[in-house]
């Protein structure tokens, strides 16, 4: 099993963020396939379906978003510890004792500091693990401040019985 260390907001094993499409192709071979995340999506991106690596463009076609399944055949190592090998519980304390606090939302463990996110729908096992550019952090952190203010309006229009939020103000 080949070993790919997470370099924080630098990239995971030989794939450094920044790296052109083309060079990310030749590291992993030509066994990908190509596919839109979502129907938004600006860019394709490839999947490695052998090793379970998805990998992730900007519009310049550059690498800026990398993610790994638990069926991999690649060990994902981040300050001694295999993602794949622990559980959630472990590794939240294993990142805390390491100084990286993270934050969850919908299943997802982030860790703003490194770039570093774990996909586990039930909080016990690591369904993925991903890593961000510090710029595809960057844009995503503001999506999720987005969203986070989108939640806090809808609650106070509940909370004020339906209608619109009360201005706080009068």
């Amino acid at each position: 099993m080949a070993k790919w260390m997470i370099e924080p907001l630098v990239g995971i094993g030989p794939l450094k963020f920044g790296m052109l499409r083309d060079l990310v192709r030749a590291e992993l071979g030509p066994d990908y396939q190509v596919f839109k995340k979502t129907p938004d999506s600006l860019n394709d991106s490839d999947a490695y379906d052998r090793i379970s690596v998805h990998c992730y463009y900007d519009v310049q076609d550059r690498l800026d978003f990398i993610e790994i399944a638990y069926d991999s055949i690649l060990s994902i190592e981040f300050k001694g510890v295999n993602f794949f090998d622990v559980t959630v519980p472990i590794l939240l304390d294993h990142m805390k004792t390491a100084g990286h606090l993270g934050t969850i939302s919908h299943d997802v463990h982030y860790f703003e500091d490194t770039g570093i996110a774990i996909y586990s729908p039930q909080s016990v096992k690591i369904e993925a693990v991903s890593a961000y550019s510090s710029e595809r952090f960057s844009v995503f952190l503001a999506l999720m401040q987005q969203v986070a203010e989108r939640r806090r309006l809808r609650a106070l229009k509940r909370q004020a019985g339906g209608g619109q939020p009360k201005n706080p103000f009068g």
